[in-house]
């Protein structure tokens, strides 16, 4: 009789086990702040620098763990990149806060020196403000350095 408690009891404690894990597991993927924004973003916008507008073109890829933009400015013929590797320090629902981890600028001093704008070289980012517009569109408003500004709206690239 006490070997059939005892199988019991195990059983009843490996349902419940498993149950909790489920159920943990469950409650982790449907509050992941990052579930809905997962993919990849394509986006086009302008950063104001005086009176010369210049073209953005972004790329942001969210993944479970990180995060990776990639943006080509554009002044007529002339282009520079910029690339940066995220890591999420803080995410909740409202506001979630990102850390630059890598950071790579190519053709940066040579746009400076053809269309004479100055572009700032070093970690000049204030703010990033973004808000969902509807499931397939993010909009964000970057506050760089010197009041100059930058608008972005992101569209998430169909999954096949």
């Amino acid at each position: 009789m006490s070997t059939r408690r005892l199988i019991q009891s195990t059983v009843v404690l490996l349902i419940l086990s498993v149950s909790y894990f489920i159920g943990y597991l469950t409650y982790q993927y449907l509050n992941d702040p990052l579930r809905l924004y997962q993919g990849v973003w394509y986006g086009k916008g302008q950063i104001s620098f005086g009176d010369k507008k210049v073209e953005s073109y972004a790329t942001f890829i969210i993944e479970r763990k990180s995060a990776r933009l990639s943006v080509e400015n554009r002044y007529g013929q002339y282009n520079y990149t910029y690339d940066v590797n995220l890591a999420y320090k803080k995410l909740n629902h409202e506001r979630s806060h990102l850390e630059v981890t890598e950071r790579s600028v190519n053709g940066l001093e040579e746009f400076l020196k053809d269309t004479g704008i100055h572009v700032p070289s070093y970690g000049t980012l204030f703010r990033v403000d973004g808000w969902r517009v509807d499931n397939d569109r993010i909009f964000l408003n970057i506050q760089l350095s010197k009041n100059n500004n930058a608008s972005i709206l992101l569209t998430k690239e169909d999954e096949k």
